[in-house]
């Protein structure tokens, strides 16, 4: 009955402490309760249910499949109502989030995305969307680039292409990135910065002139650019 007691409290500590996901730069730190729990909950922690990743084959590929880096990342993961700090990957041919296995941190664990509301790292935050969405966008995890009265969104696909150079077949990770918007409960997508003014007139200077004065170009620096519109739209 002790030992049952003793778990019990590491169990209820480990759901009670925790970090907000607030925003993109959340800070977080373990506490010794939690560091207790984490050492008697071992690999039995839900996160660590998943199945294990195989990788795309890399051969005669100078790319990778993965947001930014292929790299294991310090992170914050919201997991079926618990916040979890762990290593994490983003894997972005497949939208899979991965983790380390407990016991051998070169196997990579699979998380059930279905459970997964969002999302952290090197001042990113990711949400999973589903429930609502219109045609033109998938269930999946978007990164949040602006969350104020209007929300804007990017989504970051890489596809695998063929390279046929000479007798050798090469291979490419090709990445699409698209972006959103989401105003009055509707998302729109993003296209370009001239349908984003007329959708907002009133903003319209004001937006003009904090990408001049910051030197963002709306095409070649997109995510600085619609945080800035963001932040000029919630004055």
């Amino acid at each position: 009955m002790r030992v049952q007691s003793k778990l019990l409290k590491f169990y209820l500590a480990g759901i009670l402490v925790g970090a907000t996901f607030s925003s993109a730069n959340a800070q977080y730190s373990d506490s010794p309760e939690v560091n207790t729990f984490r050492t008697a909950i071992g690999d039995k922690s839900p996160i660590y249910f998943g199945r294990h990743y195989r990788g795309y084959n890399k051969y005669h590929s100078n790319s990778h499949a993965f947001f930014e880096s292929e790299d294991w990342q310090d992170a914050l993961l919201d997991y079926n109502g618990n916040t979890y700090s762990t290593k994490l990957r983003f894997e972005i041919v497949s939208d899979i989030v991965l983790i380390p296995a407990y016991y051998n941190k070169n196997i990579s664990i699979e998380v059930n995305p279905e459970l997964v509301r969002a999302f952290s790292f090197n001042n990113q935050h990711f949400v999973r969307l589903g429930e609502n969405l219109p045609s033109f966008m998938r269930t999946g995890f978007y990164k949040v680039v602006f969350d104020g009265k209007v929300v804007f969104y990017s989504t970051r696909k890489k596809e695998i292409k063929e390279i046929i150079e000479g007798m050798t077949v090469k291979y490419a990770y090709v990445e699409i990135v698209n972006y959103f918007m989401k105003k009055d409960n509707e998302y729109i997508k993003v296209s370009s910065l001239g349908k984003l003014l007329k959708m907002f007139p009133d903003k319209k200077k004001e937006i003009k002139l904090q990408l001049r004065k910051n030197n963002i170009s709306f095409n070649k620096s997109t995510e600085q650019a619609l945080s800035i519109i963001g932040a000029s739209i919630n004055n």
